[in-house]
């Protein structure tokens, strides 16, 4: 082999080993261009799914004020106690602070039952239930008086409920609407 051969095999040579170089160079840089791809699609989707969570619970809390704008929801105080000659005569002030008109009302006096507590309608009633006049949202409260037979001299006092049932856009509804004292 002469020179000149020699020559061009190490040139041959020095080329294969440049492009064995440069194409292991580009290999790794397109990895990590690859990598990189990678790791922006994984935090494009993570925001995309942080988004779609965000979005979810917004429509769901839009749902829960529409739910309650078509609900009443009603709160009685005790006004008082007097005795009488039909027995304990309750004074109750109902009034509505929901976001619908509350129609059909009937209140009562009940016995703080353990037990009872999640289902108001079951606990043992001690007045008549008294049909009010609708509760609209925002107006004066009611006040009326409900009679629990009984004197007050000789009995014990305890807690009670006073419970209402009542209609509105949602359906409806028997809850406790406040407590009272009441005689035993």
């Amino acid at each position: 082999m002469n020179a000149a051969e020699a020559a061009s095999v190490g040139i041959a040579a020095a080329a294969l080993v440049w492009t064995v170089y440069r194409d292991i160079a580009n290999r790794r840089a397109l990895g990590r261009e690859s990598q990189a791809r990678k790791d922006a699609d994984a935090r494009e989707e993570q925001r995309r799914n942080e988004e779609i969570a965000l979005l979810q619970r917004q429509v769901a809390q839009t749902e829960d004020r529409e739910r309650e704008a078509k609900k009443a929801r009603l709160v009685a105080t005790p006004g008082g106690t007097s005795g009488s000659s039909n027995g304990v005569d309750h004074r109750i002030v109902i009034r509505n602070i929901g976001g619908a008109v509350a129609d059909n009302v009937a209140v009562w006096l009940t016995e703080d039952e353990s037990g009872i507590g999640t289902e108001p309608s079951k606990a043992r009633p001690l007045t008549a239930k008294r049909t009010i006049p609708p509760l609209v949202p925002g107006e004066q409260p009611t006040s009326f008086t409900l009679t629990q037979t009984g004197t007050l001299a000789g009995n014990t006092q305890g807690d009670g409920w006073i419970v209402a049932a009542w209609k509105d856009a949602s359906g409806e509804r028997v809850d406790k609407v406040g407590t009272t004292r009441i005689f035993r």
